[in-house]
């Protein structure tokens, strides 16, 4: 099972933009069952995965791989590179 975890926060403005991005995303993967979107916001990690993934700047999108592989990547993501991203790892 591939995660795909957004990090954000509420007043974070590029998070803002970001958000309908990835909500698109997540809705094109929705009837697939080897992949699972997932959102946290840093203001309320009650779980510590922004700690544990080492999370200093938001957005930050994680993806998480069945074999356990961690790819991270800071910032805006194009929905063409979310797919991109997940088709490659």
């Amino acid at each position: 099972m591939t995660r795909v975890i957004k990090f954000y926060a509420n007043w974070c403005g590029p998070c803002k933009r970001y958000g309908p991005i990835f909500e698109e995303v997540r809705k094109e993967y929705k009837n697939n069952d080897n992949i699972e979107f997932y959102e946290v916001n840093v203001d309320k990690d009650v779980n510590g995965l922004a700690s544990k993934f080492k999370v200093e700047s938001i957005p930050t999108t994680v993806i998480v791989t069945s074999e356990g592989k961690v790819k991270k990547y800071i910032g805006e993501l194009s929905k063409e590179k979310i797919n991109k991203l997940i088709k490659v790892i």
